[in-house]
């Protein structure tokens, strides 16, 4: 019962806490720290996020993940710690940052994305310049099978040289929005072709040498942090099914204090979330650090 009497406690308090809101004046608290942290993870911030990613991320497909994972997770708890207060604590802190883990999981994707389209805009690049093609048309056709956004990039150089602006400037504002090692080595080429009129097959031949190197590397990298996550939920997974068969071999009369039994799962659980919330945000880092630079 006395679980019964918190959850309907917290749901009064939540009642009275919107109630507060709309009668008050919201400015002042809507400016503090803590509100502009909790905005930056709620659906429609990251909802607008993921757009500039040219990912659509609706309502629907929110509520459809969050009434899974939901069911799952309050499967798992309960039967773990039987409290409905903790139970819905923990559902709900999973649920408000599950459009951030998803956020998180685009992030890496469009990143690797970029990494890719880069990797195949510099191997065709280079090969136009083996054919002796003058920069301009070296550009525009890369400008023509490369993918968005590389590719509405690519367009703005062109347009930009056409008008007149300086072609070292406008290949710094683009090694400056991709600052891959591919593409400043990339620029260089282009500009002593473009100034002095440097046909170097030698030199695109060690270039493209490199961007093979490279390509191994990154793959090599990507493969070792697919398995480091697969072996990371697999502890997590195995951690999670210990607790419960933990708690399944106590009954009442081998626990002296139920109501502290509950809480320590009720920790064990949320620092679980913690835990793989952290790791997602770590390991969202692609290979455009330290582990390209190893070339």
């Amino acid at each position: 019962m006395n679980d019964v009497y918190l959850l309907g406690l917290a749901v009064l308090n939540t009642f009275v806490c919107f109630i507060w809101i709309e009668t008050s004046d919201f400015n002042g608290f809507e400016k503090s720290k803590i509100v502009q942290w909790i905005k930056q993870y709620t659906f429609s911030t990251i909802s607008k996020k993921l757009k500039k990613l040219n990912v659509r991320y609706t309502l629907t497909e929110y509520t459809t993940t969050s009434a899974f994972v939901g069911c799952v997770l309050f499967t798992i708890v309960y039967n773990t710690i039987h409290n409905w207060f903790y139970t819905c604590v923990l559902l709900g802190v999973v649920l408000f940052f599950l459009p951030y883990l998803n956020y998180i999981n685009c992030m890496r994707k469009y990143e690797e994305k970029i990494e890719r389209d880069c990797y195949d805009f510099t191997c065709t690049a280079i090969t136009y310049l083996r054919e002796n093609r003058s920069v301009f048309k070296v550009l525009r056709d890369c400008q023509k099978v490369v993918e968005y956004p590389i590719k509405s990039d690519l367009e703005h150089v062109l347009i930009q040289t056409h008008d007149g602006v300086d072609l070292k400037e406008s290949l710094l504002k683009f090694s400056k929005k991709y600052p891959y090692d591919e593409i400043l080595k990339l620029n260089q080429l282009l500009l002593s072709k473009a100034k002095e009129g440097v046909y170097s097959p030698i030199q695109y031949d060690v270039m493209m040498e490199h961007l093979e190197d490279l390509e191994k590397v990154v793959n090599n990298f990507r493969i070792q942090k697919d398995s480091k996550r697969k072996g990371f939920y697999m502890v997590v997974g195995f951690s999670l099914l210990s607790g419960y068969l933990v708690q399944s071999l106590f009954n009442t009369d081998m626990m002296m204090d139920m109501n502290r039994m509950e809480f320590y799962y009720f920790l064990f659980f949320g620092f679980h979330v913690a835990l793989i919330l952290l790791f997602e945000r770590k390991f969202s880092k692609t290979t455009k650090s330290k582990e390209r630079s190893s070339t």
